[in-house]
């Protein structure tokens, strides 16, 4: 479990730099779908769609921290339950993206680095 979490630790910590910075809007987009569970359509995400009030099938991680109603701390006590199967799809979705884990560091292997080592 102390992997998982430096997996997701790692993600949350370079948020801005993986979902806005990135010069892939492919892999923006791939980075941008590990929020959710199931990936959402545009409509349903849509700020100015007034029935949208919720996000669908955002990460239950993610729900907790921002609904301001749990600490993580608390969570691991009360919530625990609730979010690690969505902590379990958030890590394979990292890993399916290129994350690894290396001398207690976590890494990104992204596809043009991949095609490049081959050469």
């Amino acid at each position: 479990m102390p992997t998982i979490l430096k997996y997701i630790e790692y993600f949350v910590d370079h948020l801005k730099e993986l979902l806005i910075d990135h010069c892939n809007p492919i892999l923006r987009a791939r980075y941008f779908g590990v929020l959710f569970d199931k990936m959402p359509s545009y409509a349903e995400i849509d700020c100015r769609t007034p029935e949208n009030e919720k996000v669908p099938e955002v990460n239950e991680l993610f729900k907790l921290v921002l609904s301001g109603t749990s600490s993580l701390v608390r969570l691991i006590d009360s919530q625990w339950h609730r979010v690690l199967p969505s902590i379990t799809t958030m890590y394979n979705k990292l890993i399916d993206l290129g994350f690894t884990y290396y001398n207690g560091e976590v890494h990104i292997v992204e596809p043009e680095d991949n095609e490049n080592a081959k050469k």
